[in-house]
């Protein structure tokens, strides 16, 4: 296998065996589930202040809650916490001032805590802390430099521990410490490829680590090693035909037990006693495409797991390591799968969230046993409760769960349905406070929540209300970067953001190392705006150190970003209105001596030249409209009033296509849509108001479609979208108020397609194009400000989903993305969140609630390569960059290289 194909196979599936997962052959008469969610994540906090601590990557040490936090004055460091305010400190500021050095993978070992982290000096490297600001120090920089070891995996091993390294030469490889810098050294140069990602799910049994790697031979695969080169071998060579994928290593009964496949049987159950004959599949649970065993979790002599098979679908399994010990516990969805996932072992009982139906996901617990398996409580009759981040503490389970009165709070339960409670409403009504990273430091239960007014802050609970408490408000600061003009350029998105430089020109390719400022173009702020690509090359409207606002282009890097052409030399061009069209790029400029005029330019500086020189010292040049190796716009020549303009790119070639409203006043053409070789636009005549207009480009061909409403009434037809060959526009005939018209360029052809709130305005709007459907936004008198459709029929204009029914959801920024609809819209209950529909109501969901506190007011929507940026709140930093992943309904499994399942 070459290192090519194994990196393309690898991605981030090591754990999980996917050739099964996405292949699940469930049988015809159960639907395939939907194993993966889009989930919404922040893309980065460039503007790091914020009002949240966020805290996450929660351990403890000698009683003490380690995590990694921020208090918005030195980015996100190393925390400690005994509970109290005064006890809750930060340790030390690694990375110093507003840098995040960002501490990860922390492990205790032998009275240590150690961890990854960025001092902005040394790369990610290994660190290690007695609690101390003193005893807090840089381990070893084993990636000497500024480059980064990214340790990962620590691993108690014997006297010390094992982990995952790379030392910039070698690649990721496992390595051991015995806690001094001469004793931390690499075990062994497994791959050669220093691309494939090493060692991972490092577990010690019996003082043998046990972990999949790929050696560049066999693929992925199981390994052991004793901490020496020499006993650092391949167990088995599962799959001989390729990467066997083990996944979910976990101890069980003196044995390693794994999810693996050896090519023939897909995705099954493993177990291993550490050599190659006693490595052996325990069952073929799927013969018909394999079973994906998931979340492998011991509860006192049971090994529990998710499994899938071809009658029952996944459900909840068990087994003692044996063929006939292992079994389908119970089919807690006998009509589709139930999905368990948070496996979670509480004394001698398992519990879990699942769903006895397709959408009610809820608590449930089981002994092993069919009987003994049952739902705990019903939290949300409605829908999903989501149970997650189980956690035991002194043998009562906490959990997060949503309830539609409540939200999403901390909850508690004693396994029995009168046990099952609430905790604290945490975050009043119906906002969402979202418990989660929690975890028990000597009995107490210490979490993350947003309780609304502080933001996301550390919390602790002795499993009562009064007792559950936010421990400190450690962040008390809030500012976003506020990015603007998302445009795909590259396969990545380029914008204008507030960052440490001010705004400036920054560049995403949907990672936080990937987010980057291009260029900082001003000493004060470059507000880059008006990003347009043309010929490979980003154009944009931006100020440097003097202030004035010139045209700029950028090949994506520092250097390649300069001024293209100082317009005006003696103060602001303000380029604006970029538009391409027949191979140059228009825009409307001003030199100093014509005021705001119409350019161009073939990307030379020759080639950029000023088209128009018009009388008016404002010409109210607007709506540039490309059509073929045509320009189409309005402006106002100082005779005519502001008339319909067109221009090939030649001085002769600009001229007024046709005086649409006689003399000097003003026909106003607005709203131009170029739509099979017609040019579509609202405008005013002497005897009829702002109407329907098309033209061919010549005076004669410019013609009025239809007098909507008829006389000096103005119908304002407006938002044209083309569907096809034809237009639908919004317009009022004054008979029944603003509704929703479609035209084929013919007066007959034009008409009202239906009146959807008839005795009054539907306004709709946010046209949409889909497959030849078009969906869009309108008001009737039953639902509000609703999502619909039409196809351009009175009967095929429909509701199509009333997200609010006891109010208005405003859904606005519709966008397609990878042949889903995208937008944002107010269900009365979260806010104005980020939706996505399939085309019908049952298939029109929210995509997580991204403000819990209030709404996300998604902004800017935009379509790149297809993975959907937008611009959001949290409610914690601010407004940022936002993008999709999706994540697995098993917790903590992320597959963000897919396009969707």
């Amino acid at each position: 296998m070459s290192g090519a194909s194994k990196r393309l196979s690898l991605g981030l599936i090591l754990c999980l065996g996917w050739f099964g997962l996405f292949a699940d052959r469930v049988g015809s008469a159960t639907a395939r589930p939907d194993y993966l969610q889009q989930i919404p994540y922040l893309v980065k906090d460039i503007q790091q202040d914020t009002d949240s601590a966020n805290p996450h990557n929660l351990a403890q040490m000698d009683g003490v809650l380690y995590f990694a936090g921020t208090d918005g004055q030195n980015g996100v460091e190393l925390w400690r916490g005994d509970g109290t305010d005064a006890g809750t400190t930060l340790v030390k500021d690694i990375h110093a001032g507003k840098g995040d050095s960002d501490p990860d993978a922390l492990a205790v070992v032998d009275g240590w805590l150690y961890f990854s982290a960025d001092d902005g000096s040394h790369g990610r490297e290994l660190w290690r802390s007695d609690g101390t600001d003193a005893g807090t120090t840089l381990f070893l920089d084993i990636n000497p430099g500024a480059g980064d070891s990214d340790p990962a995996e620590i691993t108690p091993m014997g006297d010390g521990f094992a982990f995952r390294a790379d030392d910039g030469v070698h690649g990721p490889e496992l390595w051991r410490s015995d806690g001094t810098d001469a004793g931390t050294t690499m075990v062994k140069d497994i791959s050669p490829n220093e691309f494939d990602p090493g060692p991972g799910q490092l577990i010690l049994l019996n003082d043998i680590l046990y972990f999949a790697d790929d050696d560049g031979v066999h693929g992925y695969e199981l390994w052991r090693s004793d901490g020496t080169d020499a006993g650092t071998t391949l167990v088995k060579d599962i799959n001989a035909n390729g990467p066997a994928y083990p996944g979910y290593l976990t101890h069980y009964n003196d044995a390693l037990y794994f999810s693996a496949t050896d090519g023939s049987n897909d995705t099954e159950l493993w177990r291993s006693d550490g050599s190659a004959g006693g490595t052996v599949r325990v069952k073929d649970i799927n013969p018909d495409g394999g079973s994906v065993p998931l979340s492998l979790t011991v509860v006192g002599n049971q090994l529990f797991f998710s499994a899938s098979d071809v009658a029952h679908g996944r459900e909840l399994w068990r087994s003692d390591g044996t063929e006939a010990g292992t079994f389908l516990v119970k089919d807690i969805n006998p009509s589709g799968h139930a999905l368990p996932y948070s496996l979670t072992a509480v004394g001698d009982m398992l519990y879990f969230s699942a769903s006895d139906t397709d959408v009610n996901a809820e608590l449930w617990r089981s002994d092993g046993t069919n009987a003994g398996t049952i739902k705990v409580k019903e939290i949300n009759p409605t829908g999903p409760a989501s149970p997650s981040y189980l956690t035991d503490v002194n043998g009562l389970l906490f959990f997060s769960a949503y309830s539609p009165t409540t939200g999403d709070e901390l909850w508690r339960s004693d396994g029995t349905d009168a046990g099952t409670t609430m905790v604290k409403e945490i975050n009043p009504g119906t906002a969402i406070a979202v418990p989660q990273n929690l975890i028990n430091v000597n009995g107490v239960l210490f979490f993350s929540a947003n309780d609304g007014p502080h933001g996301n802050e550390l919390w602790r609970s002795d499993g009562t209300d009064a007792g559950t408490l936010m421990v400190r408000d450690i962040n008390i600061v809030t500012l976003g970067s506020a990015p603007s003009y998302l445009t795909p350029f590259q396969n990545q998105v380029f914008f204008s953001a507030s960052g440490p430089d001010g705004y400036e020109l920054w560049r995403s390719d949907g990672t936080d190392a990937g987010t980057i400022q291009v260029k900082d173009i001003s000493a004060y702020d470059g507000f880059p705006s008006s990003l347009t690509v043309f010929q490979n090359l980003l154009y944009f409207s931006a100020a440097d150190e003097t202030y004035d606002q010139e045209l700029w282009r950028s090949d994506g890097t520092d250097a390649g970003t300069v001024l293209f052409k100082d317009i005006n030399p003696t103060g602001s061009a303000y380029p604006q209105q970029l538009k391409v069209a027949g191979g140059l790029l228009f825009f409307v400029a001003d030199d100093a001596s014509h005021d705001q005029e119409l350019w161009r330019t073939d990307g030379t500086n020759a080639g950029t030249l000023r088209l128009t020189n018009f009388a008016p010292a404002f010409p109210q040049i607007g709506y540039l409209t490309p059509a073929g190796n045509v320009l189409y716009f309005s402006a106002d020549d100082g005779v005519h009033g502001v008339e319909l303009w067109r221009t090939d790119g030649s001085t002769a070639g600009t001229f007024m296509v046709k005086d649409v409203y006689a003399g000097s006043n003003d026909g106003y053409p607005t709203h131009l849509t170029f739509v099979n070789d017609r040019l579509f636009f609202s405008g005013k005549g002497a005897t009829h108001g702002k109407e329907l207009w098309i033209s061919d480009g010549t005076a004669g061909g410019t013609t009025l479609l239809k007098d909507i409403a008829p006389g000096a009434g103005d119908a304002y037809p407006s938002f044209m979208t083309p569907v096809g060959n034809v237009v639908y526009f919004d317009a009022d005939d004054f008979s029944h108020g603003r509704e929703l018209w479609r035209s084929d360029g013919t007066a007959a052809g034009t008409y009202m397609v239906k009146d959807i709130y008839p005795g009054a305005a539907s306004s709709p709007g946010w046209y949409t194009n889909w497959n030849g459907t078009l969906y869009f936004v309108a008001s009737d008198a039953a639902h509000g400000r609703e999502l619909w459709r039409s196809d351009g029929t009175d009967a095929g204009t429909t509701l199509l989903v009333d997200l609010n029914p006891t109010g208005n959801s405003h859904p606005q920024q519709l966008l397609l993305v990878d042949g889903r609809l995208y937008f944002a819209a107010d269900d009365g209950v979260t806010g104005v969140e980020l939706w996505r529909s399939d085309g019908n109501a049952g298939t029109t969901l929210r995509l997580g609630d991204i403000n819990p506190t209030g709404s996300a007011n998604p902004l800017y929507l935009t379509n790149v390569n297809n993975q959907l940026y937008f611009v959001a709140d949290d409610g914690h930093t601010g407004l940022e960059l936002w993008s999709l992943r999706q994540q697995s309904l098993d917790n903590n499994i992320y597959l963000p290289f897919l396009a969707r399942p």
